[in-house]
């Protein structure tokens, strides 16, 4: 869709939001977007709230990787989408939960961190918004 858009659009798009965790982390998508010069703006950064049997911000991976910075796994999610040039966008009403989010910007994940949490993507969406749009776009 973003292809067929920026061979008509007037006014070139500059963001696409887009569910980004790293149970889906679209890198193809991701990689495209940023080769075309658009910004990706994740949403659901931290994946699902939900209770599922598993999601990222209780993934042993992501857990170990927190214990190891002394930090939250949200903040590692969190970190994992800006080192890859994301903007991610999560949400809470919990005052607390709002400031541990912006505290990120004091560490970094290694190269071998990032890959490590890379290799967890299941390609699994939580969000299904095709019933709003009206589109069955989603596999």
């Amino acid at each position: 869709m973003i292809v067929d858009l920026l061979t008509y659009a007037q006014v070139k798009p500059v963001m696409n939001q887009v569910e980004i965790h790293p149970y889906h982390s679209q890198s193809e998508l991701v990689e495209f977007c940023h080769k075309v010069n658009l910004q990706v703006t994740a949403y659901s950064p931290l994946g699902s709230f939900v209770d599922l049997p598993a999601k990222p911000i209780k993934d042993p991976v992501v857990l170990k990787i927190a214990a190891a910075h002394s930090k939250t796994p949200a903040q590692i999610l969190l970190r994992w989408s800006l080192q890859r040039g994301l903007i991610a966008i999560p949400k809470s009403v919990n005052p607390a939960h709002v400031l541990e989010n912006i505290q990120v910007f004091d560490f970094e994940l290694s190269a071998e961190e990032m890959d490590v949490i890379n290799k967890i993507n299941k390609n699994q969406r939580f969000i299904e918004p095709s019933g709003w749009w009206g589109v069955p776009y989603f596999k």
